[in-house]
């Protein structure tokens, strides 16, 4: 009995280590993503000489039909879908939520503000 329960405490953390380690790259992908996208925001800008109307934006699909050909996600997105947006024509502040997966609360807000990038705890 006691050798299953030690089994059964090391399963345990190994599980919680690899949702962890899930996690971090999810946010880590999603990190990469918006990179991407501040690329196309600066170069839309260019093109346009104002960043997209504010609320233009609630979605990939939305930053995939603003930016146009200014950003590829290689159909793929690593983040969750819904995103914030708000802008003048010369600043914008895009926002992503990254919940925790398998039940644990919490997560980050990744906040894209001008082509600099802030990582929050939620």
């Amino acid at each position: 009995m006691i050798v299953i329960a030690i089994i059964g405490i090391l399963a345990s953390a190994s599980v919680m280590s690899y949702m962890s380690a899930r996690d971090k790259a999810r946010i880590a992908a999603c990190k990469m993503t918006v990179e991407s996208i501040k690329k196309g925001m600066e170069l839309y800008a260019e093109e346009n000489s104002s960043y997209p109307p504010d609320g233009t934006i609630s979605t990939f699909d939305d930053i995939r039909t603003a930016l146009g050909s200014n950003v590829d996600f290689s159909g793929r997105t690593s983040c969750d879908d819904v995103v914030t947006y708000t802008s003048t024509k010369y600043t914008y502040t895009l926002e992503f939520t990254i919940r925790y997966s398998g039940g644990a609360t919490g997560g980050v807000k990744l906040i894209l503000s001008n082509g600099a990038l802030d990582e929050q705890p939620i």
